[in-house]
């Protein structure tokens, strides 16, 4: 639809095409409570505070939002002592006016000081500033970037002179670059003492001029790429190549952040790259060189696709620097429907072949893995709409304890409102805006709507429990918003707000938190440091007390285009003394304060420190790990000899189910072992993928697996195995092998879809029994099947799920009981024994054990959209029993279970893997994740409604483009996006249609442990916060250690998910044990149990070893097959 009329325009006016084309790609592409009684910010007015500083723009016939790409970006803040009175001083950034200095004459009054101080700024075009010691004299200087192309744009250096004037000296200082700047940041990468300066550009490019199947970003570009410059001793030197920075046209970076990711005392670099690059991650050799870690998917993975602002700072108090960047993706439905554009996958796909990483229109929030690698948890804490966004600041606002975070919002005119590009390339819009002396832009950008949107504030309750809380703490007015900054304006040690907005007054706000919570602690720290680094840039802070710890990085330049006060602020909750606090100096000697009353306001030198050594971080660890290590360690075994790799078979479910989010066809492999050889040893059958043969990998008395019967596997390479069960089916004492097929790749009368049964004749002869399977002869998408005596006939029986009907997914499908005859033949007694699994659902899982004490065997099912099943004997058929055990309430999206005595008591607890919690899909009792299956456009075709639960209501998570593709009969009620935006599900279709389709629905979406307790029925809890980053698809559960209690390990993830709704990558190998003490299961991170599992798990199998040793078997899709070892 927007494809033609660009190409329209192009061919009229390449001009037009920069802004049309640009547009298209950036859319496509302990816990503490916040009850606030009176708002914690109070607005300052400009009368109030003398700051009356407008960020105005003006139309330009040669200079606009057509012509300058970043016209709406909005202009930085800087804050800091700059007069020499001990009180923070404001400088705001103008884009096309004066940049303007207010000195601080307390009381939040301020006088403007600009034309005295000579800090106006000379050039056309500015961007941001950042506040240093450069040439370390003790005194602030300004440093201000300039972009555009009104004159040669050349940055500009206001050295302070200690008398309330400036004299501008770049030249002098080697930093008047001239290229098209964005920010800069002044930090000591080199340890030699001086602060060296790494600057971000923005290069003016049409993005429609790129070739996207050459990626350029090798290529050195000096006026649109990265530069980093190295202070030699007052003069900077350009030293970007030979420190490994990229520096490439295609970087389009929109800010920058700078850490101690890895904790070794080496400052790293994040930066934040708009439209289609990938965001980089430059981790500090210590030799003045970097290395981009970006690149690697097992470092960083999910990215922000238009990332705008970022800062980084310890989000959970673990002592990790966390990165979180802003990115466009709105909060409310009525915009994500009229102004955003996601890919498709098939573009996606494309930019992941190019190598431009995985990136999706959302902010995303990293939490850091000890510094190897990051978890994307974004929408875990329900951080990741905030609108068209720009700064971002993390710090602790109200002094509870954990950091909050801020962030920016709004442009001028929503430039990528689907509508507006619409009627642009009307032909008789065109008409009327082209004549013979040009395009006529004014008349084009009056055209473009434009909406105010609110910052937001999240609220930081601890545990990664985010609360937006704008409106509550007065920060909710509908403004143009761009660079901000965070500043104790009187010193009282709150932080204040300084907001700079476009054509709208800034924003100072009075931090109120020391009226509203004064039983609240803070500390905060004044810093001296020793020439030149007089502002000890990169000094670092640990605080502890009450079991609590706090770490701190000392770097200015945060956000958007802006620089925060220098000092340390920290908020401590309720805390009336700390234990300790050490400063670790850019030098690495120290500084430690014992046993402090707070609130408190300190004062270090650096030349007071000691050549002693900070402590080290602890591990990253997250609510409900294991307050120890565990007693029990994985290793990987590196010669194992169960060599398979699953290939998958290159389809794409959303060929043929549009209306789908996620792939069902990317599910396997099948994992499942025994003893087919005797040698009392566990062996192995891992399933193929579609045109991939299955392998059985026999275990040697050293512990080797050989490959064996590998000819009557490729017969049926054809089938995609999902799921195997081995079982005695013929009473020779020897296990045989059931695999089910399945995955959605095949038509609906396939015969590879028929399960198989492999019969063990001994002695490593295998054949296939040639029995149609399930019976009679059925061609269903499996997904499971379960061996056990079903039927009382003392042979096994096989209980065997279906996952889908093709075509058709979401409505309900069978599921069947096959009795065995012991002589391998079965036949279907569903009706007789089980009628209740005709039409159960779309089942994923099962497991059989004795749950209820009787001796029997009991059956667990699960399913998506389908609570827990139980299915007991009672009499001669088997019944629900759920709702008597009360599983009937935890209707979910599962994908596996797993039975086990968890908690020691001699009974089975039931482990299920949900969807998880880190996801734009959110159910709860109150409002369940609904989905709407039915013939919607009366053709036959099934379609699904995906809805996305929001305050609002229940929206679609269907675009309007898409939807009116599958039902066209909804064009004359939504002729446009904007009568589409904020309509629900019960808006969009007849309460008559809604009752003709299937509602399948979620209640709970984490994953859970019912834990057995016997006649008191089970007790439902959730498995720990890191079992909960993504779907688990793989549980395996064994007494590792002896002490009479089964550890669990999981893992899952799925990637093969549309853009628009993300894929699910943040979950590795997690286990699990249950603590007595705390009567609840606990968690071990991967660095500490070695079952570090990268990519998408799909089974864990804990097998027997030679000597009676324990070994961990790992499935993973599209991926090798992983063997630890028990120690």
């Amino acid at each position: 639809m927007i494809g033609r009329p660009l190409a329209f325009l192009a061919s009229i006016y390449p001009k037009i095409l920069l802004i049309l084309a640009l547009t298209y790609i950036v859319s496509c592409s302990g816990e503490v409570g916040h009850d606030t009684p009176e708002p914690l910010f109070e607005w300052l007015s400009p009368e109030r505070t003398g700051v009356d500083f407008e960020n105005r723009l003006e139309f330009l016939p040669n200079f606009n939002i057509y012509t300058y790409r970043n016209f709406y970006d909005g202009g930085g803040v800087a804050v800091g002592d700059l007069s020499g009175n001990g009180l923070p001083d404001l400088y705001f950034i103008s884009n096309m006016g004066p940049n303007r200095l207010y000195f601080n004459q307390g009381d939040y009054r301020f006088l403007d000081v600009t034309e005295e101080a000579g800090v106006a700024g000379t050039r056309r075009w500015s961007t941001a500033a950042a506040l240093a010691d450069i040439n370390g004299n003790g005194l602030l200087d300004i440093y201000v970037t300039n972009s555009g192309k009104l004159d040669d744009a050349r940055n500009e250096l206001f050295i302070n002179n200690g008398d309330g004037t400036f004299t501008e000296k770049a030249a002098v200082f080697g930093l008047d670059d001239p290229g098209y700047g964005i920010q800069a940041y002044f930090f000591d990468y080199d340890g030699d003492g001086q602060l060296d300066m790494f600057l971000i550009n923005n290069e003016d490019e049409a993005i429609s001029g790129f070739d996207l199947s050459n990626n350029q970003r090798f290529e050195r570009d000096f006026l649109g790429g990265d530069r980093l410059f190295r202070n030699e001793g007052g003069f900077f030197r350009d030293v970007t190549e030979e420190a490994g920075i990229l520096s490439s046209i295609i970087g389009f970076a929109l800010s920058a952040a700078i850490s101690d990711l890895n904790r070794n005392g080496l400052p790293d670099i994040f930066v934040a790259n708009d439209f289609f690059e990938r965001d980089y991650i430059y981790m500090n050799n210590g030799d003045g060189t970097f290395t981009e870690v970006a690149g690697d998917e097992r470092v960083i993975r999910s990215m922000s696709a238009a990332s705008m602002g970022s800062d980084i700072a310890d989000l959970n108090n673990n002592g990790w620097p966390d990165i979180y960047v802003s990115d466009m993706l709105p909060f409310k439905d009525e915009r994500i429907k009229t102004v955003t554009l996601f890919e498709d996958w098939g573009r996606y796909q494309e930019k992941v072949e190019w190598g431009y990483g995985h990136q999706f229109t959302r902010n995303v929030l990293h939490l850091n893995q000890n510094g190897t690698h990051f978890k994307e948890v974004s929408r875990l804490t329900g951080t990741e709409p905030t609108d068209w966004s720009w700064a971002v600041l993390l710090a602790d606002f109200d002094h509870n304890g954990f950091n909050d975070i801020l962030v920016t919002n709004g442009l001028v005119q929503d430039i990528t409102n689907v509508d507006y590009l619409g009627e642009i390339s009307d032909q008789e819009t065109m008409r009327a805006v082209i004549r013979q002396e040009g395009v006529d832009f004014q008349q084009l950008i009056d055209l473009i709507p434009s909406q105010k949107v609110r910052n937001v504030m999240f609220a930081n309750n601890g545990s990664l429990n985010f609360e937006d809380i704008t409106e509550a703490w007065g920060l909710g007015e509908p403004t143009f918003s761009s660079g901000a900054a965070w500043v104790d304006l009187t010193g009282n040690g709150a932080l204040d707000l300084v907001i700079s907005n476009v054509n709208h007054p800034s924003r100072i706000y009075r931090n109120r938190t020391l009226e509203l919570y004064p039983e609240r602690s803070w500390l905060r720290i004044d810093l001296e440091g020793e020439a030149p680094n007089t502002q000890a840039i990169g000094a670092q802070l640990q605080v502890w007390g009450g079991g609590q710890h706090w770490f701190r990085e000392h770097f200015l330049q945060r956000g958007f285009q802006s620089s925060v006060e220098p000092g340390f602020f920290v908020g401590l909750g309720e805390l009336s003394r700390i234990d300790s606090l050490i400063v670790r100096w850019p030098d690495g000697r120290t500084s430690r304060v014992d046993d402090l009353e707070v609130p408190a306001r300190l004062s270090l030198s650096q030349q007071q420190s000691e050549a002693r050594s900070a402590p080290q971080p602890g591990p990253a660890t997250f609510e409900g790990d294991a307050r120890s290590l565990p007693s029990v360690k994985l290793r990987v075994s590196e010669n194992s000899g169960l060599d398979f790799r699953h290939e998958r078979f290159r389809f794409s479910d959303f060929s043929r189910d549009r209306m789908q989010y996620q792939m069902r066809s990317t599910e396997g492999p099948a994992l499942c072992t025994a003893d087919v050889s005797g040698n009392g040893l566990d062996d192995v059958y891992v399933g193929g993928a579609r045109n991939q043969a299955g392998g059985l990998f026999v275990q040697g008395d050293d512990g080797r697996f050989t490959k064996t019967a590998a000819d009557v596997f490729a017969a049926h390479r054809s089938s995609e195995d999902i799921a195997c069960v081995f079982f005695d089916a013929t009473g020779n004492g020897l296990q045989d092998l059931y695999v089910v097929s399945g995955g959605n790749s095949h038509g609906s009368a396939s015969a590879a879809l028929l399960d198989r049964l492999y019969l063990n004749r001994g002695n490593g002869q295998w054949e296939h029994s040639g029995q149609p399977l399930p019976l009679p002869a059925r061609l269903v998408s499996g997904s499971v099947a379960v061996a056990a005596d079903f039927t009382g006939n003392g042979h096994h029986d096989l209980f065997v799920g279906t996952r889908l009907r093709p075509f058709a997914i979401g409505v309900p499908a069978d599921a069947y009981l096959l009795e065995g005859d012991g002589t391998g033949q079965f036949r279907d007694v569903t009706a007789q024994f089980m009628p209740e699994l005709t039409g159960i659902g779309m089942i994923t899982d099962a497991a059989a054990g004795d749950l209820t004490g009787d001796g029997q065997p009991e059956l667990v099912v699960v399913g998506e959209y389908m609570h827990p099943k139980v299915f007991a004997r009672q009499g001669e058929s088997w019944h629900d029993i759920s709702a008597e055990l009360g599983l009937s309430a935890y209707s979910g999206i599962w994908y596996s279970v797993k039975l086990a005595d968890v908690t020691g008591n001699g009974r089975l607890d039931i482990i299920g893997g949900n969807h998880g919690l880190n996801s734009l899909l959110r159910g709860s009792p109150e409002r369940s994740q609904r989905m709407w299956v039915g013939d919607f456009a009366q053709d036959g075709i099934v379609n699904q409604i995906l809805a996305m639960n929001q305050p609002e209501g229940v929206f679609p998570l269907i675009l309007r483009h898409d939807l009116l593709e599958e039902v066209p009969g909804l064009a004359e009620k939504y002729p446009d996006y904007a009568s589409y935006g904020g309509q629900e599900v019960t808006d969009i279709f007849t309460p008559e249609e809604l009752e003709a389709a299937i509602l399948l629905e979620a209640a709970e979406l984490g994953s859970m442990i019912f834990i057995n307790e016997g006649e008191a029925g089970f007790r439902a809890e959730r498995l720990p916060l890191r079992a909960q980053f993504g779907p688990v698809f793989g549980i395996g559960a064994a007494d590792l250690t002896g002490d009479g209690r089964a550890e669990v390990l999981l893992g899952g993830n799925l990637f093969e998910v549309r853009p628009q709704q993300g894929p699910y990558d943040a979950l590795r190998g997690t286990l699990l044990r249950y603590d007595a003490a705390q009567e609840k299961l606990v968690s071990y991170p991967a660095h500490a149990s070695g079952f570090d599992v990268w990519g998408q798990l799909r089974g864990v199998q804990i097998i027997s070893g030679p000597g009676g040793t324990l070994r961990v078997v790992a499935a993973r899709y599209d991926d090798d097959v992983l063997v630890f070892e028990v120690e």
